[in-house]
């Protein structure tokens, strides 16, 4: 059991990922992230234990002070190893890096308890499409996602806690619209 702290992608970014999903599935990819109950997100913290008395409410108020971010899926990658985890890879901005960084300086009492890669500095920000995917399989994969027009233009929109596995929601807040300014 874990739990981890996603930005999840509006619903349109969702919609064109779930019509992926189903053509990864279709070349041998079981465990693509709605089959393993989930939606598409980019994680800021994953965590062996809740961490602490009152999380889950200085976590509302950090969402209270969050903008919905826009991001750009730009390119399609892996992380290795013998079951390896394909996904997409954000263009790095300065907001989401900053975000980041404010998510783990208002949360710092709970590093103890948070996976070392997603601590600022060795934080890779990635959008995961499936898990565990076999060697033989991982080409066709790949080879089935860059048949989508690239980039991907998507918002962040949602701050949610979950528990996993199974994916069971703890807490989902709604981030307040960035104005154009903030885009920038």
């Amino acid at each position: 059991m874990h739990y981890g702290v996603r930005l999840d992608l509006d619903a349109d970014a969702q919609a064109v990922l779930r019509a992926i999903d189903r053509r990864l599935e279709a070349v041998g990819c079981d465990e693509t992230i709605v089959a393993l109950g989930n939606v598409h997100h980019l994680s800021l913290a994953v965590y062996d234990r809740l961490p602490g008395a009152g999380f889950e409410e200085r976590l509302a108020r950090f969402a209270d002070a969050a903008r919905t971010l826009p991001i750009t899926l730009s390119s399609v990658a892996a992380f290795p190893g013998e079951q390896s985890v394909l996904h997409l890879a954000p263009v790095p901005g300065a907001a989401l890096i900053e975000l980041h960084r404010r998510y783990h300086d208002a949360f710092r009492n709970a590093d103890a308890a948070c996976w070392d890669h997603y601590r600022p500095g060795r934080w890779m920000p990635h959008v995961t499409l499936a898990m565990n995917v076999a060697p033989d399989v991982l080409g066709r994969a790949v080879a089935e996602v860059g048949q989508n027009p690239w980039p991907l233009e998507a918002r962040l929109d949602h701050l949610t806690l979950i528990e996993a596995p199974p994916v069971r929601i703890l807490a989902r807040h709604a981030l307040a619209l960035s104005s154009a300014a903030d885009s920038v």
